[in-house]
């Protein structure tokens, strides 16, 4: 099972080390870590189609914190890119 972290900050915190403890208890999993520092949802926007290829079985996303921070959208702006954009395109890989 694959297994893809994508996002903040929030995501970025599992290194390596945690990640292959997590790998060794579960029979299987590979997880594979995108999130970064700092990164907002246009990020997300930007990455969404790499990241649909890459068919991940499992994922959790983490954007709003910096978008909300570096107050450089609206909250409704925030929600149209995780919405229509970054969702719309993971959920339509085949």
């Amino acid at each position: 099972m694959k297994l893809i972290l994508f996002g903040d900050s929030h995501l970025a915190k599992f290194k390596t080390k945690y990640i292959k403890k997590v790998e060794k208890s579960v029979n299987g999993l590979d997880i594979y870590n995108y999130a970064f520092g700092g990164a907002a949802s246009t990020d997300g926007m930007i990455k969404s189609n790499y990241i649909s290829n890459l068919k991940p079985d499992v994922m959790f996303l983490s954007f709003g914190t910096n978008d909300l921070l570096k107050g450089q959208i609206s909250i409704e702006e925030y929600v149209e890119n995780m919405k229509n954009k970054i969702l719309s395109t993971l959920i339509s890989r085949p």
